[in-house]
Parts: C-alpha cells; sequence; structure tokens
C-alpha cells in the first residue's frame, strides 16, 4: 500500500512538474521575445535526455562491482565461447544478425560476414543456395531477412532450426523444421558438446566463406571508386588499425552506418568484452548518448562514435553530459547535408 501511495504521489508531482515547466517556460521565452517553439523543443531535448543521463550516472556508480551485472555480462560471454567452440568443432561458416556484429568474432576464420541492412551478395547468396539454417536468437525480421527475401515465407526451402528465448517468435512468421525456446546460453553449452565426425563435406565451402567476407572489407572495394573527396572505406580502414581491440563502436540509425557495418570488423565477445552498441530497431540519435554512457560506465575503454549530419542533431546536447562526467569520447560526424533518411 505504501509503494502505491509513493508511486501515485510521484506521479502526480511528475504532472503538476511539467506543466509548470511548459507554461514558465513559454512565458519565459515571450518576455524575452523567443519563439515558444524553440523553448518547447528544448524541453522535450532535457525531458529525452534527463533519463539517459540518470541511468548513466547509476550505472557509473554502480561500476562492476555490482554483482548481478557482472555475472549477466559473464552468462554472454561463456555463452559467446561456448558457440565458438561449437561452430569450430563442425567448421560452420558463421553470419552475425544485423547489428549483433560482436557476437561471433569478426576476426575468426569461420566468420562469413554480416545479415543485415546492405548484405553481402555473395553471403546473401550462400543462404538463399543453404539446405539448413541454424538460426540462434534472431527474430528473422525484415533487416535480417533482407526484407523476407532471403528466406521463403512462410515455408522455408532450407531446413530451419529456429532457437529463440520468446516462444512468441518462433513460428511467427517462417515455419522452422524445428523450433526449440531457450536462452543464448543454454543453448550454446548444449550445442558445444555434440559430437562432430572426423571430418565434414562443408569445410571447403566455409573457407570459401570467410574470403568472400575478407574482400567485402577491403578498402580497395573492389576496384570502385567512390565520388567526391572523402575514401569513406579508408577511413574505415584507419579506424580499424588504430583502435584497440577492446574499444566500443556506437552509432544511430542512418546511410552513415552502412560504412561501419561493412568495413569494420568488430571484436567477438568470446574475447571478454562488448564492442558494439547500436540500435536494431532505427533509432537515430543513438549513437553519441551510448557512446558518452559507455565511457562513463568504462573509463578505461576507447569509446568510438560514428554519427550523421541529422543523427548527431538529435542528441548533440549530449556532449554536455560528457563534460560534466568527464567521459572522454571520439565522435565521427559524417556530414552529407542532405539528411537522406529523413527525407
Amino acid at each position: 500500500m505504501t509503494n502505491f501511495l509513493l508511486f501515485t504521489a510521484g506521479l502526480a508531482a511528475l504532472v503538476f512538474g511539467a506543466n509548470l515547466l511548459v507554461r514558465g517556460a513559454g512565458k519565459l521565452a515571450l518576455s524575452f521575445g523567443i519563439s515558444p517553439l524553440v523553448v518547447g523543443l528544448t524541453v522535450v531535448a532535457f525531458g529525452t535526455s534527463a533519463p539517459e543521463v540518470a541511468v548513466s550516472v547509476s550505472a557509473a556508480l554502480a561500476g562492476q562491482a555490482d554483482g548481478e551485472t557482472s555475472a549477466a555480462v559473464r552468462t554472454r560471454v561463456e555463452a559467446a565461447q561456448a558457440l565458438q567452440r561449437f561452430a569450430e568443432n563442425w567448421q560452420l561458416p558463421v553470419a552475425n544478425a544485423f547489428r549483433f556484429q560482436d557476437t561471433f568474432d569478426n576476426h575468426h576464420p569461420l566468420y562469413a560476414g554480416d545479415v543485415g541492412l546492405g548484405i553481402n551478395p555473395k553471403l546473401a547468396a550462400r543462404i538463399r543456395e543453404a539446405d539448413l539454417l541454424l538460426v540462434l536468437g534472431a527474430r528473422l525480421g525484415e533487416a535480417t531477412t533482407g526484407s523476407y527475401t532471403l528466406i521463403d515465407a512462410p515455408l522455408p526451402k532450407q531446413k530451419l532450426v529456429h532457437v529463440h528465448a520468446s516462444a512468441e517468435e518462433l513460428g511467427r512468421v517462417y515455419h522452422p523444421t524445428l523450433a526449440i525456446c531457450a536462452t543464448m546460453n543454454a543453448a550454446a553449452r548444449s550445442l558445444e558438446v555434440l559430437t562432430a565426425p572426423p571430418q565434414v563435406a562443408w569445410e571447403p565451402w566455409a573457407a570459401a566463406a570467410q574470403a568472400d567476407y575478407r574482400a567485402n572489407i577491403d578498402p580497395a572495394n573492389g576496384g570502385v571508386v567512390l565520388p567526391g573527396l572523402v575514401d569513406m572505406p579508408e577511413v574505415m580502414d584507419v579506424v580499424r588499425r588504430l583502435l584497440p581491440a577492446d574499444a566500443v563502436l556506437t552509432n544511430g540509425a542512418g546511410n552513415f552506418a552502412s560504412w561501419l557495418h561493412r568495413f569494420h570488423p568488430y571484436h567477438g565477445l568470446a574475447k571478454g568484452h562488448k564492442t558494439q552498441l547500436a540500435p536494431t530497431n532505427g533509432a537515430m540519435g543513438y549513437g553519441v548518448p551510448a557512446g558518452i554512457g559507455a565511457a562513463i560506465v568504462q573509463p578505461g575503454r576507447t569509446v568510438f562514435t560514428i554519427a550523421g549530419d541529422g543523427d548527431f542533431m538529435m542528441n548533440g546536447q549530449e556532449l554536455a553530459t560528457a563534460v560534466q562526467f568527464g567521459a572522454k569520447t571520439i565522435i565521427l560526424l559524417v556530414n552529407n547535408g542532405t539528411y537522406g533518411p529523413i527525407r
């Protein structure tokens, strides 16, 4: 009963305080001859950013001493290591889902690329030609299926084994040959103990998939020369060479992110660190606050953010948070002046 009363009182204070804030801001703007719209946008920016600041500060104060957080991170790392051992035992080519590119180490000889927007055409062809797809944790939504063109719906021509922690996702779009409701940790631990034969027929196929991936991230870009003065494949190659292996890379949504997704090989969770923070739901403005939050929580790691001009404008004010809390990040601003995805 006490918690309910506290919740009700807090909600009432929030509504009343927000009303006073908006009214006061509007009157103050008029008295200074400023458009209420400008002040309104400022209020909205503060309102949307304040929760992020609160969460970042809370995480920073908790640090790695939080037993529950440390256990969760350790479980994910161990699951990634178990998945890697399973792939090695069976010599299976592995592709990461859209913006889960650090799940399986991109430097591993069995890595075949990412299945997302701007997928390598050769990888897309391999998925279409495969006789078996083992899907672990991916929702098989629009981004990961090439707008539902990589896999026939609702009945795939390939044998499909779909493992997901949510029963609602299994069979929602595709009817799998085998559906397994399990956490990724449980699935990976179960798969790694399966006994593989001494030799597998698809080992050369897996090696060819890896070669395709390496060719696709080559900054030479297959000899294609891009227009303009900025060579983005070369820029991404410089980023790859200079960033440490445990660096955190963040981005929001926009065409600019495709450069990072295609040309940067992410170090995987199996090495003990999460290295990619990116929104799978297409949220613009995510990269800057995510990078600042990461720098606050783990100040010893290098944080790199890539942002477009429109993407940066949505949460650029978070640089004030970075200054306030001493968070050091590197931000690469890709400004083509077109606001492409918005248009």
